[in-house]
């Protein structure tokens, strides 16, 4: 007798309902543990968003500060006092939440391998949001005519910050699409025995 790999079988319509309540149950955890780890996340994408303004901008004229309720950006033109140019939201890190209760919520994963994913989702949304803070800041220096580009440049410019504003929307979503592809491709095809050394005799 030759052994085969066995692949996932399918999810019964019992086990489906349990994944959906424990995924509804991880996304009203993941939401508090949101509100409460917020603040801390704030400080360290304002921290790394700082740092790569003073990376990107050669006259440094952009300062992140954390507030209460997100972050203010602000501008300091030569021979001007800093003033306040743009404020976001902490709203602005909620796709944490759902893509965390999604990965939560993946079946077929150990605990480790959950735990490595869930740290990669992580950290992976975590550039994106400093990206996000620092592309958008300087998308809109150009559409105001703050920086020197020509017309095509500063239409260019104006396309990409909607752009860059859908893709905020889906990053979250997208993210756990690629970190579990895989698994949910597996469980929709059952039938199908993946690294078969030879069949049963």
């Amino acid at each position: 007798m030759l052994l085969t790999r066995r692949s996932p079988t399918r999810i019964s319509q019992r086990e489906l309902f349990r994944l959906i309540l424990r995924t509804l149950a991880c996304f009203v955890l993941c939401a508090i543990v949101w509100v409460l780890a917020t603040p801390l996340y704030n400080r360290v994408v304002a921290g790394a968003s700082g740092l790569l303004f003073s990376i990107v901008e050669s006259n440094d004229v952009t300062t992140v500060r954390t507030s209460d309720d997100g972050l203010v950006i602000y501008r300091q033109d030569p021979g001007r006092d800093p003033r306040p140019f743009m404020e976001l939201s902490r709203y602005l890190y909620v796709g944490l939440v759902p893509m965390l209760a999604l990965l939560l919520g993946t079946p077929h994963l150990g605990a480790l391998r959950r735990l490595r994913v869930v740290a990669l989702g992580v950290l992976m949304l975590f550039l994106f949001h400093v990206l996000y803070l620092v592309l958008s800041v300087e998308l809109i220096y150009v559409v105001l005519g703050l920086s020197d580009v020509s017309a095509t440049g500063a239409q260019f410019c104006a396309w990409a910050e909607v752009m860059l504003r859908v893709l905020d929307e889906v990053v979250a979503i997208l993210i756990w699409a690629l970190l579990a592809f895989r698994i949910w491709w597996r469980v929709a095809r059952p039938g199908e025995i993946t690294g078969a050394v030879g069949a049963t005799c």
